[in-house]
């Protein structure tokens, strides 16, 4: 069993000791949040210099001055909380400042990007590059329809070009300027140590390219008009939500088709062609299925019980003569259990479903009768969204995504020379970061050579579509992939929305998607079950207390 970070050790030998620049009298949580990612990692702070800036704060408050005003990565952190050398300087000073140190980088966490006046360290000056100003950012996206918000970290080298260090796309919260800004402001504050690590571990270079900086002034800054209608957006996407939870539930299917999975990646199978589950049990639907190795008529899937919020695993089965029949709860534990991912090693069949809310990556034997048996956690401390094992090159390779925040964002791959361990963290991890195509969405296949990994696109909202893109470099230190296609929104059929698994089996290929039904009596049974269990919670608390 393997136990602990995703982030591969450094030899504290290579440390890189760094300045910081800030134009903030007090610091930011997501600077703090940064800076102490990178001394985590054994960086070495030498100087934070303040630099005098008029402050571009707002004396109003309330959403229509200040739409971000709830976020907590903007808020005010204790000065205390991050332990480095300050001084108080004007601009003119900081060249000479600087110069005093023996500096690997220079962090430059300003709003705005001033000429570069000093000398450039020999691994350049970094710098945040966000659409505008980090406290605007997410109410532009919301106004203009984004679904994602693009955020890099770009360094200026001593020849004065410009490289994307790191980047990420992140998802837009449809009705919530600050969980968006928190969302990009967090997966952003990681960007240096992510950098700083390709250093020490003499990873490739990042190509050239150009620097976008930050927004003007003007167009920073948000009218009272954009404001208003910021605010009418809010509250009309708020009640809509709530009227849409108060009075629907999500129901998702698996279906099958059988044609060539390139038919459905062009897009020539549509929505009412598969052949879609006719569902098990009252108040319950099936999702993520994951043929049986050996035998693609026996599908394993999530079956998730709208009562109790938990899903568990069951086996069904698919016929060309006799279509959908058959369900059997074959794995059930008292945690949320989903993508029963199958695969087999050493003529064994095995499974590692996703169980990321027992913060372990577990694999399960397949005993017959049909039953998974948990056999042991290969993987402890990590909160694994669809964890995906596979062969290819030699190696067993671990894809998945982080259940928290940013949630379906972060991609993260281990490797082992066998599925029981002891697994390696790669060298880049979190090796890609962007909504759109990160997490895991079925078992890679190859074509003409070719490794392809199914993926969700998750902008917007969980399970919107699927990309599939090609695997063209992945080793223990590099990993890179390019998008070949996307796959739905269907748009047809009785389930024409939200694929999010793909699964190729012999001629016949696997999906989800999901539609939302008016379910006012589910509604009232699981508030009517709160409320009970709430009673008889409290008549239990009397009685302890009598005694």
């Amino acid at each position: 069993m393997t136990t602990g970070s995703p982030i591969p050790e450094l030899d504290p030998g290579t440390a890189l000791r760094f300045a910081v620049l800030t134009d903030a009298a007090v610091p930011r949580h997501w600077h703090t949040r940064c800076l102490r990612a990178l001394v985590a990692q054994g960086e070495i702070c030498v100087a934070l210099l303040r630099i005098a800036a008029p402050s571009t704060r707002r004396g109003r408050t309330g959403v229509l001055h200040d739409p971000a005003r709830r976020s907590a990565a903007l808020a005010d952190a204790d000065p205390d909380a991050f332990t480095c050398p300050a001084y108080d300087v004007e601009a003119g000073e900081v060249a000479a400042r600087l110069a005093e140190h023996d500096l690997d980088f220079v962090l430059d966490l300003r709003e705005w990007h001033p000429e570069i006046t000093f000398q450039v360290p020999v691994h350049g000056v970094w710098r945040f590059s966000f659409p505008t100003l980090p406290a605007r950012m997410a109410a532009r996206a919301l106004l203009d329809g984004d679904l994602t918000i693009t955020a890099a970290l770009i360094r200026t080298t001593v020849d004065g070009e410009h490289q994307a260090l790191v980047d990420g796309r992140y998802g837009v919260v449809a009705a919530s300027v600050a969980r968006t800004t928190d969302r990009v402001l967090h997966g952003a504050a990681g960007f240096p140590s992510r950098a700083a690590r390709a250093v020490r571990l003499r990873l490739p270079r990042p190509a050239v390219v150009r620097d976008r900086g930050q927004a003007s002034p003007a167009t920073a800054t948000l009218g009272f008009l954009w404001r208003a209608r910021l605010a009418f957006t809010m509250v009309s996407r708020r009640c809509a939500k709530a009227l849409r939870d108060a009075v629907t539930e999500t129901y998702w299917s698996i279906g099958v088709v059988k044609a060539p999975v390139e038919s459905v990646m062009d897009g020539s199978v549509t929505g009412d062609q598969f052949h879609w589950h006719p569902g098990t049990r009252p108040d319950t639907y099936v999702a993520d299925p994951i043929p049986l190795p050996g035998d693609p008529g026996v599908v394993y899937a999530e079956e998730f019980d709208h009562m109790t919020r938990h899903g568990r695993l069951i086996a069904t089965t698919y016929s060309e003569t006799e279509g959908w029949s058959g369900s059997e709860v074959v794995a059930q534990e008292s945690f949320h259990m989903s993508y029963p991912y199958l695969f087999e090693h050493h003529g064994e069949t095995l499974c590692v479903p996703e169980t990321g809310w027992n913060n372990a990556v577990s694999v399960y034997r397949l005993q017959d009768p049909p039953r998974l048996e948990k056999d042991r956690d290969i993987l402890t401390g990590v909160a694994a969204g669809d964890p995906t094992v596979f062969w290819w090159d030699g190696r067993w390779w671990m894809f998945y995504t982080d259940c928290f925040e940013p949630r379906d964002t972060d991609l993260y791959i281990w490797y082992a020379s066998t599925p029981w361990g002891p697994w390696r963290p790669h060298l880049r991890n979190p090796v890609k970061s962007d909504v759109t195509s990160s997490r895991p969405a079925g078992a890679p296949f190859v074509r003409e050579g070719r490794l392809l990994r199914p993926a969700q696109d998750d902008a917007g909202r969980y399970g919107w579509r699927m990309v599939v893109n090609e695997v063209v470099k992945l080793s223990p230190s590099e990993f890179a992939e390019v998008e070949v296609t996307r796959i739905g929104p269907f748009g047809s059929g009785p389930y024409p929305v939200g694929p999010h698994t793909l699964s190729v089996a012999g001629p016949h290929v696997y999906v989800d998607g999901k539609r939302s039904v008016v379910s006012l009596s589910l509604k009232a049974r699981r508030l009517l079950g709160r409320l009970r269990a709430r009673h008889a919670g409290r008549r239990h608390d009397s009685a302890s207390k009598g005694h």
